[in-house]
């Protein structure tokens, strides 16, 4: 499967970000061009345009909250498109830093179905990865106000 990771920091004490980063809502306003339908602090829908070079329609997204602990939080992402979607897991760990907080972060592609089977993982990959710049781009401007 494939599988993203990273880290990223931010200038709020460790309890604002694990606060903001646990709740789905906030998580679906940080979506570039999102269009919600159903959000609240345990899950989020919404529809977008979709920015994938081999997709044109509008995908729609359920991201749900599956645990909350006070240092970590996991999620369920399920993106679905004409003729294909996109399962994914995801955990957030929170630590304190100098500065604020460090976020570490994984996510794995559990289940793609119909035409995404099909796309190479390489190029699944670097389309995923120009999302994910763009998401915490999103979350870095908005966690601060």
């Amino acid at each position: 499967m494939v599988r993203f990771s990273g880290e990223e920091r931010f200038s709020v004490p460790r309890s604002r970000a694990a606060e903001k980063l646990s709740n789905a809502a906030f998580l679906a306003s940080c979506v570039p061009d999102a269009e919600g339908i159903a959000v609240n602090s345990d899950s989020a829908a919404w529809r977008a345009k979709s920015r994938f070079s081999f997709v044109t329609a509008k995908i729609e997204s359920v991201l749900t909250i599956t645990e909350r602990l006070p240092d970590t939080t996991s999620f369920t992402l399920v993106n679905r498109m004409p003729g294909a979607s996109l399962g994914v897991n995801g955990t957030l760990a929170f630590a304190d830093s100098p500065d604020g907080t460090v976020v570490t972060w994984s996510a794995e592609i559990v289940t793609r179905t119909g035409l995404l089977k099909v796309v190479p993982s390489g190029v699944l990959q670097t389309q995923i990865e120009a999302e994910l710049a763009d998401l915490w781009r999103g979350v870095r401007e908005k966690i601060v106000s």
